[in-house]
């Protein structure tokens, strides 16, 4: 659902009716030389939120077309500062959860050929399945380069039930920077970071379930 398409009382009725989640697209302007415009990022982005939107039955926000492309200087680019961006998507999941879209989510940083990475994924699955009733989501974000079909391979084999998206041009790695992987985000349903946890874990134990119980009531 794109939500510049919406009008405000069928909005309102369809939060109240089932959680939300919110897609936040994030892109940059930046050079891609002669053969691609400027917009490149952004344009990708649109379409792959549009795409995943569709898929889950999330809410489509407006692309950020300003990223952090610093190293493409001194060829053209339109940057802000990373902090900026950050204070951005903080007040735009504030205001979310003001308006009741509110979510825990659980964001892994993952790549088929980190043998950690897939040892976490089935834990990750019997989580979602615990939670996804209360408002939790597990977000998988693949940092395979290339041909994405060793990604599928993996979803369909394992039967993986959470949404797994491809980083293909790196732009969560730049929002989300790592030494190590896998990584994990845990984000309250404010959009604020409750936990990182670098390296793999076992995310179906008592001990993570606790944890979650109290941020999905949260």
């Amino acid at each position: 659902m794109i939500i510049r398409d919406q009008f405000d009382p069928d909005l309102r009725k369809r939060i109240k009716q089932k959680k939300q989640i919110a897609i936040i697209p994030v892109g940059s302007i930046e050079q891609h030389g002669p053969h691609l415009p400027i917009s490149t990022d952004s344009d990708i982005v649109t379409e792959i939120s549009l795409r995943f939107s569709k898929k889950i039955d999330g809410i489509l926000l407006p692309t950020i077309n300003y990223g952090i492309s610093d190293e493409h200087f001194p060829f053209f680019n339109l940057s802000i500062r990373k902090s900026s961006l950050a204070l951005i998507l903080e007040d735009l999941c504030s205001s979310l959860y003001d308006n009741h879209i509110d979510k825990v989510i659980i964001l892994n940083f993952w790549a088929t050929w980190c043998a950690p990475c897939l040892e976490e994924m089935p834990a990750f699955e019997k989580l979602y399945r615990r939670y996804r009733s209360q408002g939790l989501t597990v977000l998988a974000v693949s940092l395979d380069k290339g041909d994405s079909s060793k990604v599928e391979n993996f979803v369909d084999k394992n039967s993986l039930t959470f949404p797994v998206l491809l980083d293909l041009d790196g732009v969560a790695e730049k929002l989300y920077p790592s030494f190590t992987i896998p990584f994990t985000y845990v984000i309250d349903k404010k959009g604020r970071v409750a936990a990182r946890v670098d390296g793999a874990k076992n995310w179906a134990s008592n001990e993570t379930f606790a944890a979650l119980d109290i941020l999905v009531k949260g």
